[in-house]
Order: C-alpha cells, then structure tokens, then sequence
C-alpha cells in the first residue's frame, strides 16, 4: 500500500508541455521571450492520453514581416522524483520522445530539440557528457552506461550529486531535464499565420486510493487543485466502491499543460477553446479546465488533469 501511495504522490509532479513562445538562443540554450508584435488570435486545443494537439492563429500586428525564434517548451522531468513512478515517453526517439510533429499554413516544418540537465539550480549537461551520458530520462543507454560505470566515474557524479548507487543493480539519477523544441518563423505582415503541433504526452502513472478523498490537507489539496466538484466527487466515490480490501485502489493517470506561457503573446488570446477527454468511456476525468470557449481569453493557471479508470 506504502508504494502505491508514493507512486500516487510522485504523479502528481508529472510532466506537462507549454503554450509556444517566442524565444532567443543564449548562452545557457533557449530563453522564453516576450512578443509586443505578435498577438495569438485564436488557440483550440484537444488533450487526450494518446495525443495532444494544438491549433494557433497567429496575427502579425505590425507593417513588417517579423522573424523570430518560436519554442515549444517541455516542463523540467525530475529524474530522482520520477524513479518509482511508471512513465513511458510518447515515442521511440530519446530525445524527441513525445513525437513532435508541426506544420505551419498546412505544410510540414522541421523542428530542433535542446536537451539538457540540471542539478540544484547550475547545468550539468556537459559533465554528463564527459561521461558518456545522455541528458535524457527515456534514452534506452542511459541506465546500462550508469551500472557500467567505472569507479572513478562513480565518484566523481557521486560527489557533484547526479547519481546515486545502491546495492546490487540499483542507481537512481538524480538531475532533472529539460527539454525544449524550437524552430525560425517568418510572421508576415498583413495576414494570420496557422501553426499546428500534435504530440503524444508523457502520461504520469499511479494509484488513486481514499486518501484522497479523506478531509485532509493533502486531500483538499489535490481536490482543489483538480476542482473536484460535488458531482466529480460522487463519480469518483463510485470509482472506490469498486476497490476491494485486498486492492483499495484504482489505476490513475495525470497530464499536465502549461498554458499560462500564453502571456508572451501580445493581449489576450482572442478565441480559445480547450477540450480534454479520455480515451475510455467510463474513466472519470477531473481538472479545473476541461472544456472551455471564451473570447478574449486570459489563462491564470496551467492545466493538471487526473483520470481515474
């Protein structure tokens, strides 16, 4: 019961994807920007388990075409809190591992992704790559090249605090990776510009169980946080009915979306529609945004959606 607990608890800090916006290459990778120039006109997203998929229609306000850096940033994926959680990526590529897919007015535009990793607020990609490696979580090399590490290798990420060895075959990296898919957007002058991306998410895995339900800090706060209301909280009761004494749980997963980055963009964006639905009929999904159409439309908070099969 103690591991599925924790299993729940880790989901809740599940991965999310980001709103696009623009940006500038740096020293240190990619920094998010502001754009006074540029206004998202319209946005109509869809979230599902199996695929995300967004729809912009950007405005160049100004009597010049504009270029300019656009970003789609991944949330950072902590490795030392994702070690017990059940989490696959959504496609095969290391490091395009949510299958990223964009078009812009309809055609195919290729894209690059940065990769790196940090610890405590410095970046370590590159002591990572001086040992062999990579910075991302889903890389199918990463856990054989850390238990094949030679001893002076396990020293030295020991103490720099990147990686921790147990007895036996247990490691457990400890840095946290952020990721970033980036891309040169002529915004032209005079007319609106489509962008669409599709990906599939990174779904958190775990186990919902009463105490969530119970009138506790933790669970007032994570009902709040997913704006379980009377009739959520009645589908969701009906779920536990189903649990037995020997199992008191049920299979939960988590997707998260950040759409506050949306306020890069000059104004509000003009029309926005959000729709999250699961991909099982009898699943009871839960989340303060679900399904939405406003006008002049002004996020204050991201997304973060639980659904309890």
């Amino acid at each position: 019961m103690m591991r599925r607990a924790a299993l729940a608890l880790a989901l809740l800090a599940s991965p999310a994807a980001a709103n696009d916006s623009t940006a500038v290459l740096a020293a240190g990778g990619l920094v998010l920007t502001r754009s006074a120039a540029i206004r998202m006109a319209a946005e109509d997203l869809h979230v599902t388990p199996g695929a995300v998929t967004v729809r912009y229609r950007f405005r160049n306000t100004t009597p010049a075409d504009i270029r300019t850096t656009v970003a789609f940033p991944l949330p950072e994926i902590d490795l030392a809190r994702m070690a017990e959680t059940a989490i696959l990526p959504g496609g095969p590529d290391p490091d395009d591992f949510v299958d990223f897919r964009l078009t812009v007015d309809g055609r195919p535009v290729p894209s690059r992704v940065e990769m790196r990793a940090w610890r405590d607020g410095r970046e370590v990609t590159d002591l990572l790559a001086q040992h062999g490696l990579p910075a991302s979580r889903f890389h199918s090399e990463l856990y054989p090249r850390l238990r094949a590490m030679p001893p002076d290798g396990r020293a030295a990420l020991t103490a720099a605090g990147l990686v921790a060895w147990e007895m036996g075959e247990n490691v457990y990296p400890l840095w946290t990776m952020r990721a970033a898919y980036h891309w040169e957007q002529v915004f032209p002058a005079g007319r609106d510009l489509a962008v669409e991306h599709r990906y599939r998410p990174v779904v958190g895995q775990g186990w919902f169980g009463q105490y969530l339900l119970a009138e506790t800090d933790e669970g007032r706060e994570w009902r709040a946080r997913h704006c379980v209301d009377p009739d959520a909280l009645a589908r969701l009761r009906a779920k536990m009915a189903l649990t037995t004494a020997m199992d008191p749980y049920r299979p939960m997963r988590s997707i998260a979306y950040v759409l506050t980055t949306a306020a890069n963009w000059q104004g509000p964006i003009g029309r926005f529609r959000l729709k999250v639905e699961s991909d099982r009929p009898d699943s009871v999904v839960v989340g303060c945004l679900l399904d939405v159409e406003a006008a002049e439309f002004r996020p204050d908070r991201d997304l973060a959606v639980a659904i309890v099969d």
